[in-house]
This record gives C-alpha cells, structure tokens and sequence, in this order.
C-alpha cells in the first residue's frame, strides 16, 4: 500500500470520527431544544414519547427532525406538518444541520470511494 492510499484511509477515519461527535453534540445537546420548537407537531410528540431517550431513541427522534429540515415540501404536502414549521426553528440551527447533513453524506460518499476505488487487495 503505498502512502497516498494510507493518508486517505487515516483521513476518512478522521472524518467518521468527526462525523460521529457531530451527531452525538445534536443527539445529546441540541435534540430537546429541536423538539421544543417543533412542538404540536404529531410525529415529533409520538416518536419522543414512544422512542425513549436511549442512543437508538435520539436517532429516530433526529432523524425525523433532520428529514422535516431537509424536505419540508414533502412533509407538507403529505399532512403531516403545518406549512412552513420548519421555520420555527432558528435559522442558525437549521444551517448547522444541514451542515452537518451535508458532512456526514460527503463522509459517506468518500468511504464508498475508496471501497471500489481504493487499492487492490488482492495483488500481494
């Protein structure tokens, strides 16, 4: 392996690691304040009082969050938030998710990239 594939690997390892804190800071942090400005809204009330506040319950209840940022229209036009909720939430937070939406998906796509277009590993 030759040291352009190491550096890659370290820096893709480097970036799920700093993938991983961003989702943890919003899990952990930032959730009950999204919760709090989309209050009313019956998916977000269900999924906080059936998810539970484990690790995998945070991830449900901000994934959800995250795809009412992320696709508002669609979520509108299938009932099931008021138009233009995703308003409510601040706009420097909804800029820091889509960030880190955007981070994560650009963390995932490089992976992938240097699955198949990463060295062979069959040749010795």
């Amino acid at each position: 392996m030759s040291f352009y594939w190491g550096l890659c690997i370290v820096l893709i390892s480097l970036n799920m690691l700093v993938s991983s804190g961003i989702i943890l800071f919003f899990y952990y942090r930032k959730l009950t304040q999204l919760e709090g400005c989309l209050e009313g809204i019956h998916s977000v009330e269900w999924n906080r009082t059936v998810c539970g506040d484990g690790l995998l319950g945070r991830q449900i209840r901000f994934s959800n969050i995250i795809t009412i940022v992320l696709m508002p229209t669609l979520h509108f036009k299938r009932g099931e938030i008021p138009k233009d909720a995703d308003k409510r939430i601040p706009v420097r937070l909804r800029r820091q998710m889509k960030a880190a939406a955007a981070y994560v998906a650009v963390t995932g796509l490089a992976m992938v990239a240097l699955y198949f277009f990463g060295p062979d590993r069959s040749v010795s």
